[in-house]
């Protein structure tokens, strides 16, 4: 029969199943289904509910998500595929939570600063998060040990550190009576930054005497540093290897030219059996291929002349990064400049690009140093008539690009004062530097930041002096010894001239530090910490390795002062964070 235009009442209807009746149920606004199986598909992804569990199944059929309620796991809750043992699991009974799998803990922030994927990150008192950094200079200082080091206070020349190892500091400074240089040896605990001793050495030409003019050092494996030097009334420049590995041990004297008297050089590492030696000659540069086996050092004859407009003086030289390619800083008298020039090197053979001017804050008889950021930027710090400045130069290929400079000291630091530049992280450089107000010497350290986006130089906080004595001094040389110290080395006259050593702490922010960055964010930008378990954005770990907060967001394997433990790394691109 058909019914139209009617209805029909419930006591009228009944059936022993519904599904005797084809019909869209509508919207359900009231009762209660008793004893029923209630699923939204009979098949792939659907969720179902039964008088005991309430399940979510996925596509193949693995359930991914369960609440029981009966059985002996009455009351859990089960997230994740059980049966492969992928799950997290609130045990009701034990009154617990847990993860057979992966679990994570991730925390947004607002980024103070370019972070990138990989990077430690740490809180600071903005509220914004930051990469793991030094922040400045601080004014606590370790107590002074005199290196016994009778030091000339020539500030041109100042002094050279290398970061010999974690321990081992090495220090080149000129002989106060005018004979040679001076190798300081400084052994210094990371963990206590107490110096144990300070062993040092004297290095005379084996022709000429007088007072030494330029000398420099690199090191070139472990415990081995080759050292050049000329001095005011020989004709030759010399170097020798120095094996620093139980004190100070020299090898056999190189003369490795006989350019005339008071000839400016320099060193850089090509590789561990070979240097490439910088000096004077005449009007000219000269870089001359010297190998090295044990402490022995040969002469292959093999050099690259650099000439330009007039009278060259040789200012500094600077690898970049690890790569073949080597900034050389001049004054060229017939250009009336300091110019830039990047050469690139193979087998003793170096091929040059054009000259640019250095610096318009570069006085004639201005110094500078040089360290390297990376395979393309290198830093400069230099002196001018009244300040110190601070910029980077950076190549493509062999083509050479001077960029902005900051001030980083004015006031009284003569032209002839040398500063110092040491890198403690991958953008962050300490530059050591002297002034002089009247008969006041003022020794000072300040921290600069290399923005990659444009290649300019943030100071960060304000320079720290670390001295104010009268009279002459020689320059700060400055060189890390843990994320959170310095072991620096200076001239002055307080008492008796010589060179003194010491640490100098460094403000960071690693006592704020929250996980590891998951992903890259711009200033401003919200960003991604994972906080708590794996984070798969690193690369380069060894595996079962415990890895710790360093400057800049890196990470190190040694557990230093004023470090803080990050995780351990499950593989080379897997670094279980657990921050403490």
């Amino acid at each position: 029969a058909t019914i139209a235009a009617a209805s029909i009442i419930a006591g009228k209807l009944s059936v022993s199943q519904l599904s005797a009746i084809t019909a869209d149920l509508g919207t359900i606004t009231a009762g209660t289904v008793t004893g029923a199986t209630i699923q939204t598909a009979t098949t792939g992804d659907r969720f179902v509910l039964t008088s005991s569990t309430f399940r979510g199944i996925e596509t193949g059929g693995n359930t991914v998500f369960e609440i029981l309620l009966t059985g002996a796991n009455a009351g859990d809750v089960i997230m994740g595929d059980d049966a492969t043992g992928q799950y997290a699991q609130w045990d009701d009974s034990a009154g617990t939570f847990s993860s057979t799998g992966t679990l994570t803990a991730q925390e947004t922030y607002t980024s103070g600063q370019a972070i990138t994927a990989g990077q430690c990150v740490a809180v600071e008192s903005d509220g914004s998060v930051y990469r793991t950094r030094a922040t400045s200079i601080s004014s606590t200082m370790g107590t002074v040990v005199d290196s016994g080091l009778a030091v000339g206070m020539i500030q041109t020349i100042g002094i050279e550190a290398i970061d010999v190892s974690s321990t081992i500091k090495l220090f080149l400074s000129t002989d106060g009576g005018g004979n040679g240089f001076k190798l300081g040896r400084a052994v210094v605990s990371p963990l206590s930054s107490s110096i144990t001793s300070v062993v040092n050495d004297s290095i005379t030409p084996s022709v000429g005497s007088g007072e030494h003019f330029s000398f420099d050092g690199v090191l070139i494996d472990t415990n081995k540093v080759v050292v050049v030097y000329s001095n005011a009334t020989s004709t030759g420049v010399y170097a020798k290897v120095i094996d620093l590995t139980s004190t100070i041990t020299q090898g056999t004297e190189l003369v490795v030219a006989s350019p005339g008297a008071s000839s400016g050089c320099r060193i850089e590492k090509v590789s561990a059996s070979e240097v490439v030696i910088f000096y004077e000659s005449g009007n000219d540069i000269i870089s001359r291929r010297v190998t090295v086996s044990g402490t022995t050092l040969t002469d292959t004859g093999t050099t690259t002349t650099l000439t330009g407009g007039g009278n060259l003086t040789l200012r500094d030289v600077c690898r970049y990064g690890t790569t073949s390619n080597y900034l050389v800083i001049y004054h060229d008298a017939g250009d009336a400049r300091h110019e830039a020039i990047t050469g690139s090197y193979s087998v003793g053979t170096i091929t040059y690009g054009s000259a640019v001017a250095a610096s318009t804050t570069f006085a004639v008889a201005s110094t500078c140093h040089l360290a390297s950021f990376d395979d393309t930027t290198v830093l400069m710090a230099n002196s001018d008539t009244s300040d110190f400045y601070a910029r980077t130069i950076t190549r493509s290929g062999t083509v050479t690009t001077v960029n902005t400079a900051i001030q980083i000291y004015s006031g009284g630091a003569s032209s002839d004062k040398k500063p110092n530049a040491t890198k403690i992280g991958t953008y962050s450089m300490v530059i050591g530097f002297n002034g002089s107000t009247g008969a006041t010497v003022r020794k000072g350290l300040t921290i600069v930041q290399w923005v990659t986006a444009d290649n300019s130089l943030l100071e960060t906080g304000t320079e720290t002096l670390i001295s104010t004595v009268a009279g002459a001094a020689v320059a700060v040389a400055p060189v890390k010894l843990s994320p959170s110290r310095l072991v620096i080395a200076y001239g002055d006259n307080t008492g008796s001239e010589q060179l003194r050593v010491r640490t100098n702490d460094v403000n960071t922010n690693i006592t704020g530090a929250i996980g590891v960055a998951f992903s890259s964010s711009a200033l401003s930008a919200s960003g991604l910490a994972v906080v708590s378990g794996p984070n798969t954005s690193v690369s380069g770990l060894t595996t079962s390795n415990e890895y710790y907060a360093d400057i800049d967001g890196a990470f190190t394997t040694a557990a230093l002062g004023g470090t803080k433990k990050m995780g351990t790394a499950m593989s080379a691109t897997r670094l279980v964070v657990n921050v403490n």
